[in-house]
């Protein structure tokens, strides 16, 4: 956040277009297991051949024509996808904490933001800077080492890199942090113009430096006035497009690029 109370933008380079799918609101922090986020990446990888194939099909169109068109059938069946296993989630959030008889505000957060999941929105100007980070502990932590949490995956390339590692360097004894902005400017630098982003990872709020840190009322009301402002998701509605290679079934994970044709 700025002094102003707003997201940090940033400007996309020249004739980049981003396909943000975010999993949770802002100020909310997502609930996530490795057998979740294995499943999720599963989806993904399937459908990596049509998601290709729109982000092609985007990169010609005025962004005024890709906002109004809304969410493609392709991208409105992940979104299913993804809210089906989520529902699962929150059922089990839901039994452990009645079994437990505590109350976890972020939990409840999360469970009573799940209606506002999972939000589409192209993007070829700005967009917001948001901050990924990581710890040691979290790299390394019940073998995350060869799964798919507390990284930032490219799946249609071989080997599927990290670019938490690829940005920040191969070291992991220490905190790790990057921004969307490395991310699409590293990506940019090789070559890529289209790029379908899979936002997984929490949504917290971070004050600037000298700010006291804001209450959860704060916060809530913080998260309503971003979403009535357009920070979270675009249109809802879906159509069809005339993609060849449209399949019925599971779909996709993560960051997927589409190179620049030369």
């Amino acid at each position: 956040m700025d002094d102003e109370g707003n997201p940090v933008e940033f400007q996309l380079p020249p004739g980049m277009t981003v396909t943000k799918l975010s999993a949770v609101t802002p100020g909310v922090c997502n609930v996530l297991t490795p057998e979740v986020s294995n499943y999720f990446t599963r989806v993904l990888l399937s459908n990596k051949a049509i998601i290709l194939e729109l982000l092609e099909f985007m990169q010609d169109k005025s962004l005024e024509y890709i906002t109004e068109l809304g969410a493609p059938k392709i991208i409105e069946g992940l979104i299913q996808s993804f809210k089906g296993q989520d529902a699962n989630t929150v059922e089990r959030v839901e039994s452990g904490m009645k079994a437990s008889g505590e109350i976890d505000t972020d939990l409840l957060d999360y469970i009573h933001s799940f209606d506002q999941s999972y939000s589409y929105t192209p993007k070829r100007m700005r967009m917001v800077n948001k901050l990924y980070s990581r710890s040691s502990e979290e790299y390394f932590s019940e073998g995350i080492e060869g799964t798919w949490d507390y990284k930032i995956n490219i799946l249609n390339v071989s080997g599927h890199p990290d670019l938490i590692r690829e940005i920040a360097g191969r070291t992991h004894r220490q905190f790790s942090e990057i921004s969307t902005k490395d991310i699409m400017g590293f990506l940019y630098e090789r070559g890529v113009r289209g790029v379908f982003f899979v936002d997984f990872s929490c949504s917290n709020y971070i004050e600037p430096l000298g700010h006291e840190p804001i209450s959860s009322t704060a916060q809530r009301a913080k998260t309503r006035d971003l979403r009535m402002r357009g920070y979270h998701g675009g249109k809802r509605k879906s159509r069809k497009l005339n993609l060849k290679g449209k399949r019925k079934g599971k779909r996709k994970r993560k960051t997927t690029k589409r190179r620049k044709q030369k």
